[in-house]
């Protein structure tokens, strides 16, 4: 067992720290807990800090947490999107994650930092939004627990009605910073003789930090300007002091000098010390609603050596100390006289994104975070509707930059739409290729020229979509072939062509080609499906919600056969059923189980599994073999055979030949089962199943789909938060992880690398590159 790491916890915040361990085990105390503090005293850090603590493998599950939501700049959709990702569950709407999250009685422990930074700057409701439309919501469900960084007093605060007595974990109350140590490390981090104690500034971090930069008298000690900044460090030191001594009722509170004023005049001592060369560079970022990196910081200011002197004067705001801005203290105020300029930010930032052969824009090769500094300053501008109309723009910036863009401001309606559709696969992803590709998949049938766009930066994704048809938007004419529930491959008449089925049990046919819809099966009486199944001569086999299979044969034989065959089927039907007859004479169909010994096979299969049926699949090169079925109990049956290869249902089936020193049509079977317990599984009939699973993830398998080529098995699998995985037998290490934005719910796998992937929003084709 792995040791658990937890990180330091730094400027004598161990107290704090236990506290919230404390309140992380113990099942009696408040479902909310609220961290508070003035600005800069370190509630972002502490919650990120449990957030590292609590997400290591060997945390006891006491103390485990789920998610952290950094909600600087996250919308109430962004905020869903990566709070179910990191829980393992489809969600696209708060209504979807509180019912997700509602079927599994488990405590979730969630952290929210940053709450009051939620949406950015274009959308200043955005935090009382996520509250009111997903974390309050969230607090109702009994066994979900939540930190929150909210201010007591605060609108924020108020807004959380779930939990009547929450927690409050104050950081300005002495008792959870150790004086000493903190004295210690504020020692450790000053520069030289700094113009205030630790005294002065505790249990402030933040404003520590920035007191440590501010020199009691600067280096050029004889200039008249060096005296002037030595004598306002003084004067604001001893400002510092008279706060805090007319505030102290006692030994215990008299270092809590990190209130308004107090902080303020830090500030200003601060900035006084700040060299003239790196001024304007510094007050650039008051223009800045998050943390950027030197290469933003200087496209927006423009200067390199300017910005490089003040970022040795700014505190960094990031842990790996490679972000800068001027919150959460009271800086803005103090070093900005006058509000941002955001059209000459635009024209800054526009002046230094990097330029291809032709001229244009040469987007991968710039910075993520000056391409997102620049939407958000052309949607502050108001003239941010070019870039919103430009797919390839908006897949090289931060997706959640983009999210809170397009709902702020008047984007091209079919290319939001499409991101917002693709969205949960958006938005934790770190690929411009990738984000391209599942872009580009959500945009085809809507908007090909968008989608045609991105299809230079998608190449570098390891697939490509070929077609896709979705739902069409509201008021459009667009056509699909529905929500898919179960899919199939087309064999015999049905031969190049796709089978679709959707909740309802209507079986719908599309050209695998192009996704062109070509007619629908009769089936007599629909009822809603699990699985679907094409049998090698033709005959569909259906499995519906209640277990019971049933039959389709092959629309030119001119007769449809009943799913039930009567138990009076004589003795010789196992035998039959496994038995090769010739075709039927001018049927067209040929050899194998069609369409009666088909269904008599499955009778037999369904009597000896004993338990309800949950999956079919026939096996594609076996034209004489039955098919294979898996049952709710964990099991999978095929001919005499049976194992148990999962915890609760089988989900998912599929059947394959691999190739072997025999005639055409007598391979080797192999069976790929996925189940409820997120395993996909692999057993080859005569032998016993592989001891461990192919592949196991937290969330069950929704779909699974094989086929054998000449470099041997290729298996995908897909699992209901939206995960599809792509592997090859002989290659392991090398899979392929895609989303599409929803659950996968069906899959098709050709020989030609074609991956056919049915969802709730509709089917799309993928071409597998390698």
């Amino acid at each position: 067992m792995e040791e658990r790491r937890i990180p330091p916890l730094r400027a004598g915040r161990r107290p704090a720290g236990r506290a919230l361990l404390g309140w992380r085990q113990d099942d009696r105390a408040p479902r909310l807990c609220r961290v508070t503090g003035s600005p800069g005293s370190g509630r972002t850090h502490l919650l990120a800090w449990l957030a590292a603590a609590c997400t290591d493998p060997a945390t006891p599950h006491t103390q485990r947490v789920h998610s952290l939501l950094p909600a600087a700049g996250l919308t109430v959709r962004s905020a869903t999107w990566l709070m179910a990702a990191q829980l393992n569950v489809p969600a696209r709407t708060p209504g979807d994650l509180v019912a997700a999250l509602e079927q599994d009685a488990r405590t979730t422990v969630v952290c929210v930092a940053d709450l009051h930074l939620a949406g950015g700057p274009g959308l200043p409701d955005e935090p009382q939004r996520l509250v009111s439309e997903l974390l309050d919501p969230l607090l109702a469900l009994p066994h979900l627990r939540m930190v929150v960084d909210a201010a007591t007093g605060s609108a924020l605060a108020d807004a959380f009605t779930a939990v009547a007595d929450p927690a409050v974990l104050d950081l300005d109350d002495p008792q959870w910073t150790d004086r000493e140590r903190f004295a210690a490390w504020y020692a450790a981090s000053t520069r030289g003789h700094s113009a205030f104690t630790a005294d002065q500034v505790y249990p402030n971090p933040g404003l520590a930090l920035l007191a440590a930069r501010t020199p009691q008298a600067p280096s050029s000690a004889g200039d008249a300007a060096a005296g002037a900044v030595g004598a306002e460090a003084a004067a604001s030191a001893k400002a510092v002091d008279a706060e805090a001594a007319a505030g102290a009722v006692g030994a215990e509170t008299a270092g809590t000098a990190a209130g308004g004023a107090e902080a303020e005049a830090v500030c200003r001592a601060w900035w006084a010390a700040v060299p003239e060369n790196a001024r304007a560079a510094v007050a650039a970022l008051a223009a800045v609603d998050r943390p950027i990196g030197l290469d933003a910081w200087t496209a927006l200011y423009g200067e390199a050596e300017a910005v490089r002197e003040a970022a040795r004067w700014l505190p960094a705001a990031t842990p790996a100390a490679d972000g800068w801005w001027l919150r959460p203290l009271p800086l803005p105020s103090v070093v900005a006289a006058t509000e941002p300029d955001h059209t000459a930010a635009v024209r800054s930032l526009a002046r230094t994104v990097p330029r291809a052969d032709g001229g244009g824009p040469d987007l991968p090769s710039a910075d993520p975070d000056r391409l997102s500094l620049l939407l958000t300053h052309t949607l502050l501008a108001g003239n941010s509707g070019e870039l919103l109309s430009d797919p390839a723009f908006l897949v090289h910036a931060h997706p959640v930059a983009v999210t809170a863009a397009l709902e702020a401001g008047t984007p091209n309606a079919a290319l939001a739409a499409a991101w917002h559709a693709a969205g949960p696969a958006l938005v934790e992803q770190d690929d411009p290729a990738v984000r391209a590709a599942v872009l580009r998949t959500r945009l085809l049938g809507r908007d090909d020229t968008a989608a045609e766009r991105l299809a230079p930066t998608a190449a570098g994704a390891g697939w490509q979509a070929q077609w896709a048809q979705w739902r069409p938007a509201a008021g459009s004419a667009g056509r699909w072939p529905g929500p898919v529930a179960a899919a199939a491959a087309g064999t015999g008449p049905y031969a190049g062509q796709l089978l679709l089925a959707d909740p309802t049990g209507a079986v719908r046919i599309l050209s695998a080609a192009d996704g062109h819809p070509t007619g629908r099966i009769a089936v007599p009486e629909p009822r809603p499906l699990r699985s679907l199944a094409c049998a090698p001569g033709g005959s569909v086999v259906l499995l519906d919600v209640w277990g019971v299979p049933e039959v389709l044969a092959p629309a030119d034989q001119g007769a449809q056969v009943g799913a039930r065959i009567q138990a009076a089927f004589d003795a010789a039907a196992p035998a039959t059923a496994t038995a090769a007859p010739a075709a039927a004479a001018g049927s067209g169909v040929p050899a194998g189980l069609e369409p009666y010994h088909l269904t008599a096979a499955l009778d037999l299969l369904r009597q000896r599994a004993a338990a309800e049926l949950s999956a079919v699949a026939c096996l594609a090169g076996l034209p004489s073999e039955p098919p294979a079925v898996g049952d709710v109990e964990g099991r999978v049956h095929w001919r005499e055979e049976r194992h148990r290869l999962h915890r609760g249902p089988v989900t998912a089936l599929s059947g394959v030949a691999l190739p072997a020193d025999a005639p055409v049509g007598q391979g080797v079977p192999l069976l790929v089962s996925g189940g409820l317990d997120g395993c996909v599984r692999l057993w080859g009939p005569g032998a016993d199943p592989m001891p461990e699973p192919w592949d196991a993830r937290p969330c069950p398998v929704t779909a699974v789909a094989a086929v054998a080529i000449d470099r041997g098995l290729v298996v995908a699998a897909a699992w209901a938060d939206g995960l599809l995985r792509v592997r090859r037998l002989d290659d392991v290490g090398t899979e392929l992880d895609l989303r599409l934005g929803c659950p996968v719910t069906a899959l098709v796998l050709s020989g030609d690398a074609q991956l056919v992937a049915g969802t709730p929003d509709g089917v799309a084709a993928l071409r597998i590159s390698g």
